[in-house]
């Protein structure tokens, strides 16, 4: 488990994109749990106590671990070659991202009715990519799994971790 506090604000030089700005930005707080760790990548439990723009999304950039497929803050694809060892495609065809977008699902989110100030809960399955995506994960990239691809050396296990989440 950890925590990153870190105030957000827009990015002076990227619209629509959001940076970690401590004098000008505002504060935010997200709290985060380690569910699953497969060979590069974890399954994260994230909980957001503020509720900024991005806010996930930066707060695991910032920590040196970007969302699988979140192109805007340099998350890369998740890809089954990056993983599976023995890995080939059939003549002709293009190897697909397993998940298209950023890699985050609201499972669960709970809010107050705007009336009643009543909790209200609403609660999501995971889109079939992601739901796909970790299967394979826990087939093939759990360490010391025999399709799991290892790291060439601890220095680059240290860095695939840190910049492959």
């Amino acid at each position: 488990e950890f925590e990153v506090e870190a105030r957000i604000a827009p990015h002076p030089l990227r619209p629509g994109e959001m940076c970690i700005d401590p004098r000008q930005g505002k504060r935010a707080l997200t709290r985060f749990k380690v569910i699953e760790r497969f060979t590069r990548w974890a399954l994260i439990e994230c909980r957001p106590a503020t509720n900024r723009t991005h806010q996930i999304r930066i707060h695991l950039r910032h920590a040196r671990f970007p969302l699988v497929g979140d192109k805007l803050y340099r998350g890369r694809h998740l890809m089954l070659s990056s993983f599976k060892k023995d890995y080939r495609l059939k003549p002709g065809q293009e190897q697909r991202p397993l998940i298209s977008l950023a890699a985050l699902h609201f499972e669960d989110l709970s809010l107050p009715h705007p009336i009643t100030r009543q909790i209200i809960t609403m609660q999501a399955s995971w889109p079939k990519d992601l739901s796909v995506a970790v299967k394979f994960l826990r087939r093939l990239a759990v360490a010391g799994s025999p399709g799991a691809m290892p790291a060439e050396n601890e220095e680059d296990a240290e860095a695939v971790e840190e910049d492959d989440l």
